[in-house]
């Protein structure tokens, strides 16, 4: 408990998981009794992302297959980009813990444009800054951000259907799902055509 608020449980924090931490923080403390004072919701924010920061490797992991998935596209020389509300120091340390920077380019972050998504304008950057084809690109996600974001923008969108998704991901519009990484290339193949 803090700030007088109750303790969510777990799978309340996973529901909030895909907003970045401000609106989660927000979100939070408004689930948990009562939005918090400006300055005191700043200062939260503040010791959330130390904490989160400083432990932002201890349990991330790539899900299963994902790494062999993402190899194998770059392999057939295509590009794989992130796209994530997370900011751009954290993002950076997450990658960096999992040696993973090398594997994704362009990297675009919560705060590399002025929205986040579900808005399209991280997605617009990717393609617009970086010279790649709306028509060939494919955005992978388990959330509505990424679908919603993806439909924004005019790209097709593949859906997880594991993750931190507050809505069931049949349900979420994309353009095919998969229910493992495994998966991901085939998918990929089959909207190819």
């Amino acid at each position: 408990m803090a700030h007088g608020r109750r303790a969510l449980s777990e799978e309340e924090a996973e529901q909030l998981i895909w907003a970045g931490g401000d609106k989660m923080m927000g979100w939070a403390f408004e689930r948990a009794g009562g939005p918090l004072p400006d300055h005191e919701a700043d200062a939260a924010l503040t010791v959330f992302l130390d904490d989160y920061g400083n432990n932002c490797t201890v349990e991330t992991r790539f899900f299963p297959g994902a790494l062999e998935a993402i190899d194998t596209l770059l392999s057939q020389e295509c590009r794989v980009a992130l796209c994530t509300n997370k900011r751009t120091s954290l993002t950076r340390r997450v990658l960096d813990g999992l040696n993973a920077g090398h594997l994704f380019e362009p990297v675009v972050c919560g705060d590399t444009v002025a929205t986040r998504k579900p808005e399209p304008e991280m997605i617009h950057h990717i393609l617009d800054h970086h010279g790649i084809d709306r028509s060939e690109s494919v955005m992978v996600g388990d959330s509505f951000a990424d679908v919603d974001a993806a439909k924004a923008a005019g790209v097709t969108s593949i859906a997880v259907s594991h993750g931190y998704s507050v809505k069931p991901v049949h349900e979420l519009g994309a353009d095919a799902v998969i229910d493992h990484f495994d998966a991901l290339v085939p998918a990929l193949s089959k909207i190819a055509g």
